[in-house]
């Protein structure tokens, strides 16, 4: 009935009741694995999660617990904790108030981690004479990552930023989760073989080690360290590290960095130009006004005969058609430069897909991979079409092939 009905406070306020009356949860000893923990710096409290092969629970330690440990407990390290299960009423969160820690070594991924690493460290995997130079001039990029993160959204808005033309072809896969590193591997290796790909970002953005932890693994590393294609690692945050970021060419500290990284400011470029050919024009103005005046000082310090000044003349004018000549030459110069940049330009924008798109066509792929032969298609396959303004799913119910 609605008379006998609790209101959501209500309902907490009852729970948090009930587990607080619990004799065993009053001091449970609970065995875990610390994953996130974070140290709040204005108040002292520290914030983890405590975690097994199959669950994991929220956990809070007040100010003063935190002070008498006597250790700096580490994401990844297997701990014995005592504390009280507990409901907090305004977001409805159970958690576990800790009362005490204790250390039981260092966790099962900290533990893989370090093995994986040495063992790729003593194969040089890691080794700097094998990282190949990242590009200056880069007309496409290839990128390895979800579709449905922000990492993806990030790399896009910073790439285009820098230049609107750069072409970007997108290898969509699993970040996270069972199996994800395998489409990590797979991603990289379909843009490594693709001919238009001339730098590879592969990552995603922050989260737990559990979150980054396909990174982590061998077969990522090894489709990093044999692709014949620089490879730009962005995984996570600027203070985290993956196996990935050791094996690749370049690590960024984030997608967004990667971008930078990888993309050539056409602006930057085109101001860089622009200031060099005045800096050099400055300069020849003013070795040229220095001769003259040289020239100056030493008619009026030798008072030649008519015939000495008419070759004092001579040489002058030499000496401005030569100045005359290095100006023209400086002004073909940034002419062939302009006329390449604009050539680079025009180049990039017909490589843009969405010019393409414009005039009336659309590009078909799967989750996977873009369509680009008939024999690719088959009866009943579900497909994505992407088209001027947008992108909508259809399903194959005619497939006919030239003769």
């Amino acid at each position: 009935m609605p008379e006998a009905a609790l209101s959501v406070s209500q309902l907490n306020e009852y729970v948090k009741n009930r587990l607080n009356q619990d004799p065993l949860l009053k001091n449970a000893l609970v065995r875990g694995e610390i994953s996130e923990y974070k140290l709040q710096a204005g108040s002292g409290h520290a914030y983890f999660t405590l975690k097994d092969e199959h669950s994991s629970v929220s956990c809070v330690m007040w100010r003063t617990g935190v002070q008498r440990l006597g250790f700096t407990p580490k994401v990844g390290q297997k701990v014995v904790v005592s504390g009280q299960a507990t409901l907090y009423p305004p977001t409805g969160k159970y958690q576990l108030v800790i009362a005490s820690i204790k250390q039981e070594g260092t966790g099962d991924l900290f533990e893989r981690f370090n093995e994986l690493k040495n063992r790729l460290l003593l194969e040089g995997l890691f080794d700097q004479a094998a990282k190949k130079p990242i590009p200056l001039k880069v007309a496409t990029i290839g990128v390895a990552t979800s579709l449905s993160g922000a990492a993806v959204r990030d790399i896009i808005k910073v790439a285009r930023s820098r230049n609107p033309r750069i072409n970007i072809i997108i290898a969509p896969c699993a970040v996270q989760g069972r199996g994800a590193e395998n489409e990590i591997a797979s991603a990289i290796e379909r843009l490594d073989n693709d001919p238009r790909v001339e730098v590879i970002l592969a990552g995603r953005g922050g989260g737990s080690l559990e979150d980054l932890w396909p990174f982590n693994e061998e077969v990522v590393a090894r489709a990093i360290f044999n692709a014949k294609t620089p490879v730009i690692s962005c995984v996570g945050h600027e203070t985290d590290f993956s196996i990935a970021d050791f094996t690749a060419d370049l690590r960024a500290s984030t997608p967004s960095n990667a971008a930078e990284l990888a993309v050539m400011d056409v602006k930057e470029v085109t101001q860089s130009v622009d200031h060099l050919l005045r800096r050099m024009n400055a300069l020849m103005i003013s070795a040229q006004q220095n001769r003259r005046l040289r020239l100056s000082a030493i008619q009026r310090a030798y008072p030649f005969a008519h015939p000495r000044e008419a070759f004092i003349q001579k040489r002058r004018e030499e000496l401005e058609a030569g100045f005359e000549k290095l100006a023209a030459s400086l002004k073909r110069m940034k002419d062939k430069q302009l006329s390449a940049l604009e050539s680079l330009g025009r180049m990039l924008e017909s490589l843009n897909p969405e010019n393409v798109k414009k005039r009336g066509y659309a590009c078909v792929r799967t989750d996977d991979e873009f369509l680009t032969d008939i024999d690719m298609v088959e009866q009943g396959q579900s497909l994505t079409v992407e088209m001027k303004g947008g992108e909508f799913g259809a399903r194959v119910t005619l497939v006919r092939r030239n003769t």
